[in-house]
Order: structure tokens, then sequence, then C-alpha cells
């Protein structure tokens, strides 16, 4: 359905402004396209997410529990996903590298970057026992759960930005 109002939207939105003023239909009797739907691009192909996420393909040991992204489509706004995912030894030394993600391990009492506005519910705070990394001055946050044996990540932001060094 978002595929569909983001593909149509913008077409008839060029339709309805070029006719003439006489033949405008009234405000109540013209379909309107919610904002937000038009707006904003939900992707569900969990894989995809993982891609897009930590730059790389899943191994076959890495298991995408939970995944969701958020890309809106106007300038200027901010995109944002998070995962769930039982991580492969692979992937877990990759992303404690700081050369791969720049991302860097948060001393225990160090606050996590702000989330995003639409943080799912289930992402979880941070507990003791919790093995958390950063981008310094970034907002993606990564936390591995060892108890559970799955790491936890997000980010959000307003465009394509290099991983920190």
């Amino acid at each position: 359905m978002h595929r569909l109002v983001r593909l149509y939207a913008p077409v008839l939105l060029t339709l309805a402004a070029c006719r003439p003023a006489s033949e405008t239909a009234a405000p109540d009797s013209a379909p309107q396209v919610p904002a937000a739907a038009a707006d904003i691009q939900a992707i569900d192909d969990p894989h995809a997410i993982f891609r897009r996420a930590f730059w790389r393909r899943p191994e076959p040991d890495d298991v995408v529990l939970r995944a969701v992204r958020v890309d809106p489509s106007g300038p200027g706004e901010m995109w944002s996903w998070a995962l769930a995912v039982r991580p492969s030894p692979a992937l877990l030394a990759a992303l404690r590298d700081p050369e791969t993600l720049g991302l860097r391990l948060l001393a225990p009492d160090a606050p996590p970057p702000p989330p995003a506005t639409d943080q799912p519910d289930w992402f979880p705070a941070r507990m003791p026992g919790d093995e958390a990394l950063a981008v310094p001055g970034g907002h993606l946050l990564e936390i591995f759960r060892p108890s559970e044996g799955v790491l936890y990540a997000r980010d959000h932001g307003r465009g394509f930005t290099p991983p920190a060094r």
C-alpha cells in the first residue's frame, strides 16, 4: 500500500495542480493522500536492512530476529532503522573492530547516543552486563546482550555519512 501511495501521489498532486480552478473538486470531495503515507517508505526486508545497517551481507550464522527501517522521501527528513540479530562470531568480530564502522566501546556509565523518535518498543535499554558500542558523536548504537546472545542495533540520520574512522 505504501509503495502504491508513494508511486501515485506525485502524479495525482501534479495533475490536480495543473487543472483550472473551475475544475478542481471541493476540498470535502477531493481524495486526500495522508502526508505520512506519501512521505514515508517502510522497508520490510530484514536482509536488506541488515545489509544497509552493517554494510555487509548476513553470514549463514547471522539470524535476523527483528528489523525495521523507515526512509522518509522529503529532503532533510530523518531515516531510522533498528535490528535484533543473533550474531555470528564473524559479525561480532567485525563490529568490535573500530575500523569497520567506527564503533567504540562505551564506558558503563556513559550515556548512549540519543534514539530516533520512532525507535521501536522492542529495542531494549542498556543493562549491566551488556556490551555497548557507539560511534563517537553519532547516533549508531549497538548493544550486545550476552545473556540472550542477541545484538540490538539502531541508527538514524539525515543522509549518507561514511563510517567514522
